[in-house]
């Protein structure tokens, strides 16, 4: 069991890093070509291009959508160019996801515009461990919500 105090500074790194994200967002305006996508758009988009050819259900399980909803964020994605869904090698039954030359485009000028957003903190010690700090807990939430599945 957590004490009042550890419970409170995880909310308030949860807001922090929540708030950083919306300033961040706010930035995708200084690009009028990024194709903007939704939350759950955003978390697929990040699973397929880290993982080229994953099948549907890798993908569900990783960014905790069900099946149903995964499909239509598929279609979504499929809709502005971002991915294809195509036969596997092994199993031609099952299909696996690709993301498309205009995704990795798309990658590109959201990660230059999060670079710009981000790039008053350049001066700031400790940027990779923070980064490498902060991508561990992502790692640390995502396992325990798959094992709350």
């Amino acid at each position: 069991m957590l004490t009042r105090a550890a419970t409170d500074e995880l909310a308030d790194l949860a807001e922090i890093i929540t708030t950083l994200a919306r300033d961040i967002e706010r930035h995708h305006a200084r690009d009028p070509e990024i194709t903007e996508l939704s939350t759950g758009e955003c978390a697929v988009m990040r699973y397929v291009d880290r993982h080229p050819g994953a099948t549907p259900s890798e993908i569900a399980e990783d960014v905790g959508m069900q099946r149903p909803n995964l499909s239509a964020t598929l279609r979504k994605l499929e809709e502005k160019g971002l991915v294809v869904r195509s036969t596997g090698a092994g199993d031609k039954r099952g299909k696996v996801v690709d993301p498309t030359p205009r995704a990795a485009e798309n990658l590109r000028r959201l990660r230059a515009v999060w670079s710009d957003a981000v790039s008053p903190a350049a001066a700031e010690p400790g940027i990779a461990e923070l980064t490498s700090r902060l991508s561990a807990i992502r790692e640390l939430v995502a396992a325990s919500r798959a094992g709350q599945s």
